[in-house]
């Protein structure tokens, strides 16, 4: 992640590299909004988009909790 900011931060990453990051903090964010997972199930959905940020979010995507309707 740190990688990422000091990409954008040099002009390097582009825009893709902005889209997954903005992502990856809406996946983060909604991981911890989300009502209907407990605290252990948030904080391992949380790494696996932290430290495998491509897979992480693809799998978060199809496979994460889901919100009550």
């Amino acid at each position: 992640m740190l990688e990422m900011f000091q990409r954008l931060a040099h002009g390097g990453g582009g825009f893709w590299l902005f889209v997954h990051f903005v992502l990856a903090v809406w996946a983060v964010y909604s991981i911890f909004q989300n009502q209907t997972s407990g605290g252990l199930s948030k904080v391992l959905w949380a790494c696996l988009v932290f430290f495998f940020p491509l897979g992480g979010l693809i799998l978060w995507f199809f496979f994460g909790p889901k919100a009550q309707k």
